[in-house]
């Protein structure tokens, strides 16, 4: 489903850049300085009650979203004696597809844990 195809082989110097906004990871297109990454890592902080949707029962959404973007997801809890933090370190790491494909994913786990709350509301 690539909407539009586009000029594939490099020549476009993009980068994605994601960032948690309102509630959810908003992708902004910025222009990319140096050669194109094959592996990159990036760091988004995630507020702490949304995390637990990120990682789901057992791990099983953190399972999905790795398995289906290929990219390595990392959740920095903080120590349980630790007091809570609004926010919460998440690190996703992979080739630029992947990371933008786990951070995609990320956005549907969170409309399905949104659609689940209202659900439980009625």
């Amino acid at each position: 489903g690539d909407a539009g195809g586009g000029a594939k082989g490099g020549a476009e110097k993009t980068d994605s850049k994601w960032s948690y906004e309102g509630d959810r990871l908003v992708k902004e297109v910025v222009e990319r300085k140096g050669p194109k990454k094959n592996v990159k890592e990036i760091q988004l902080r995630i507020p702490t009650r949304r995390v637990g949707s990120i990682i789901g029962k057992g791990g099983v959404n953190i399972k999905i979203i790795e398995g289906r973007s290929r990219a390595q997801v990392k959740v920095f809890k903080a120590p349980a004696d630790a007091a809570p933090t609004e926010d919460t370190l998440v690190t996703v790491k992979g080739s630029p597809e992947s990371v933008d494909i786990a951070c995609e994913t990320i956005n549907k786990v969170f409309e399905q844990a949104k659609a689940h709350r209202a659900a439980m509301k009625k």
